[in-house]
């Protein structure tokens, strides 16, 4: 057993640990039997950033409405509305209908850019006082584009426009259809603007540890990790069962398993709980993969009480 396994050994027999806000150990390398799961990390691989040219913005009045319940207003409110001032909005202000015979309603706007490349995609909404905020999604030349939250505006205005994603486009024309998601919401239009391109190269990095008793081990660890930096990317999983369940589906394994030491808490001893999460890194080494250790803090008082005041999950 290694020095760097000897303190998690006994650590396992003790069931006891000194209290600690913090703490990642990474520790390394037995036999390579793990996939690094690594892939390229240069941000300017493979995309084209499109050079500045104005804001490209889409009227509500150009887009293709398809669906059921979904509606051009113009200038007209929803019900009770009296602060609306805009110039008309697609209307998602509807129930959505089980078993309908048409799709769900959804809108789709068309827009021409000057050349491929990654663009900022901004939203502007309407969304009546009360109705809390919104969350939809998006799909970008008939692709999921990821989830979209309408926030709702500040008090005394219902109308606002949020940068909600960055999108990469083709040269020419292109689509960004918006779903209903939860609904209650108006539409007025999209806009577009390239993206500013990454900041170019990662930071230079040093092999120099902070401690300078580091084993082998943690030497071997940073050497290896070094060799990666700016290249590719370690994958990672958090708890055990999660990164069996990803061998299982995929054949293979994340490089880093990460451990949290929280149910070692005198805390939440007290309440039972019992943890067996320094043999899973124990057994994580062996088989030759990267561990990392977290300890979240656990609040002393008001464990498992059933009052507001309840700070079991407390970190």
């Amino acid at each position: 057993m290694s020095r760097m396994q000897k303190p998690f050994a006994r650590a396992a027999k003790r069931r006891k640990t000194s209290f600690i806000i913090g703490v990642i150990l990474l520790f390394l390398l037995g036999a390579m039997e793990y996939t690094a799961g690594s892939a390229t990390a240069d941000s300017s691989a493979g995309k084209t950033f499109a050079k500045p040219t104005k804001a490209i913005t889409v009227s509500y009045k150009d887009a293709v409405l398809e669906g059921y319940g979904i509606e051009k207003r113009g200038r007209v409110p929803e019900a009770k509305d009296t602060l609306y001032d805009g110039e008309g909005y697609i209307s998602f202000f509807f129930e959505e209908v089980a078993n309908a015979a048409k799709p769900i309603g959804s809108a789709t706007f068309t827009v021409n850019v000057p050349e491929a490349g990654l663009y900022k995609l901004s939203v502007g909404y309407y969304l009546p006082q009360g109705n809390g905020d919104k969350v939809t999604a998006i799909r970008v030349n008939g692709a999921g584009a990821g989830e979209l939250t309408l926030d709702a505006p500040p008090a005394g205005t219902v109308r606002a426009e949020k940068t909600i994603t960055k999108v990469m486009l083709n040269a020419g024309s292109n689509t960004v259809t918006i779903l209903r998601g939860w609904g209650y919401y108006g539409i007025e239009h999209i806009k577009l603007e390239p993206a500013d391109p990454p900041v170019p190269g990662p930071k230079k990095a040093t092999d120099i540890l902070t401690n300078p008793d580091a084993t082998p081990e943690a030497r071997a660890l940073m050497n290896y990790m070094l060799n990666q930096y700016g290249r590719k990317i370690i994958s990672g999983q958090h708890t055990l069962e999660d990164a069996e369940w990803i061998r299982q589906q995929t054949g293979k394994s994340p490089a880093i398993l990460s451990g949290d030491l929280m149910d070692y808490s005198p805390s939440r001893v007290e309440k039972g709980a019992a943890s067996t999460e320094i043999e899973k890194m124990i057994q994580w080494y062996e088989r030759g993969g990267i561990v990392s250790l977290c300890w979240h803090w656990n609040a002393p008082k008001g464990i498992g009480t059933d009052s507001p005041d309840d700070v079991m999950s407390v970190r």
